[in-house]
């Protein structure tokens, strides 16, 4: 099996074009063939000498000198872990590490709730408080954003199954203060599959400052967007379409065509 690490590139110098960087090997060690995957990185903004890298096993790695250094510990929750870390810091320098959860304790079982989980220093995290939680569906993909009042806004791509069909939809739930998650409410307008090809992917949500919430998706080759101007209380009722030639699915290529 290949294995895969996680790295972290610290800048020598300020200026991008003249910047020498130096490969910071984190972890590469492995439990039962699985090895760090999926590393989220958040840059305390109150205080930008600390750095905070969750990796998809429940690895919390934590630097205070812009990474120069780091101490690692393994996240404890009480749901077992699984999976699909995002780690943000607001702007009083909390930070918040988002995953996926289950109730079982089988390493296969699919996910059942979405935690979040919160840090004054990034090194002690609160047991945290979870959304999502319904024994018939499953949350994916689950992503977030903060606003200035450190109000944490959470989507996901949620499946359910039963009676031999699978259908998806995507999600929207904040918390404030972290103490307890909103209702979650429905954002995309028509039920899809659970096909990679049907089903709504990856949305990412993003709050302007006087309070809009806006989620970008991809479904069906295409890309979509939603908004909402109250708080995330309701939703368009057409997904609007957004121009983006082939998709999800891009090809890059350098300057000598190589793709």
């Amino acid at each position: 099996m290949c294995r895969l690490l996680i790295l972290i590139f610290v800048a020598a110098v300020p200026c991008p074009l003249l910047a020498q960087f130096t490969n910071i090997l984190l972890d590469s060690s492995s439990a039962g063939n699985v090895y760090p995957h999926h590393p989220s990185v958040a840059i305390n903004l109150k205080n930008p000498d600390q750095v905070v890298v969750g990796s998809g096993k429940g690895w919390v790695y934590q630097s205070a000198n812009r990474g120069k250094t780091w101490s690692s510990k393994r996240l404890l929750c009480p749901y077992p872990f699984r999976g699909s870390p995002v780690v943000l810091s607001d702007y009083k320098g909390r930070f918040y590490f988002v995953h996926l959860a289950g109730a079982l304790q089988q390493e296969a079982a699919d996910p059942d709730r979405i935690v979040v989980q919160a840090s004054d220093d990034g090194r002690l995290w609160d047991s945290g408080i979870f959304t999502a939680f319904n024994e018939n569906y499953h949350p994916v993909n689950p992503s977030a954003a903060l606003d200035r009042s450190g109000t944490l806004y959470v989507t996901w791509t949620e499946l359910l199954q039963e009676a031999g069909s699978c259908k998806s939809n995507l999600y929207f739930s904040k918390v404030q203060g972290g103490k307890k998650f909103s209702r979650p409410v429905r954002i995309t307008a028509a039920d899809a599959g659970c096909n990679p090809d049907e089903m709504p992917y990856g949305p990412v949500p993003a709050v302007t400052n006087d309070g809009k919430i806006f989620v970008a998706w991809a479904q069906g080759g295409k890309i979509f967007m939603d908004r909402s101007w109250d708080g995330g209380n309701t939703w368009l009722t057409h997904d609007i379409q957004l121009t983006q030639p082939a998709g999800r699915t891009q090809d890059a290529h350098s300057r000598d065509g190589r793709s």
